[in-house]
């Protein structure tokens, strides 16, 4: 029985001492919803604190990343200094947003052909680990010059027939 008390004390104890990290929140968002073949995709991250209180988080190199088509990680192949950065405090009922380009001329390892692609968002922290963003759709589509071309083509072929 006195076992069972201290167990239960103990619980409560680290239940309620649980920090407010659980409660922030990452999300994800794009500048457009639909892209040229080509174009460079804006990508936002952003972690928002939904509480009254301050939270302190801890973070290094990169803090945001994205995972696209649950494939590429934007932070794959760059090189980031291995130090830790200052903690960042983010206010009761703010966020922060960090703002990543997927530019295929940079990006020559994962181009992005035409059709619908997704994107999520990561925060490297350690009040954020395992957590991320829900997935957020564009589209890509054909430059006007590859359309013009599909056109003429389409045209082309119907006057054969």
């Amino acid at each position: 029985m006195k076992v069972n008390i201290v167990f239960i004390t103990i619980v409560l104890v680290l239940i309620l001492s649980l920090p407010l990290y659980a409660s922030l929140e990452i999300s994800v968002a794009t500048d457009k919803q639909v892209y040229q073949r080509g174009e460079t995709v804006e990508v936002y991250v952003s972690l928002y604190n939904p509480t009254a209180e301050a939270i302190t988080i801890y973070v290094g190199y990169p803090i945001a990343t994205y995972l696209m088509d649950d494939i590429y990680f934007w932070h794959q192949n760059k090189v980031f200094p291995a130090v830790l950065l200052p903690p960042i405090s983010i206010e009761g009922y703010q966020s922060l947003t960090w703002q990543l380009n997927h530019d295929v001329k940079e990006l020559e390892d994962y181009p992005l052909g035409a059709g619908i692609h997704s994107v999520i968002g990561y925060v490297y922290s350690n009040e954020t680990i395992g957590q991320h963003s829900d997935a957020v759709n564009f589209e890509v589509i054909p430059e006007p010059t590859t359309l013009s071309l599909f056109a003429l083509g389409a045209v082309l072929l119907k006057r054969k027939r």
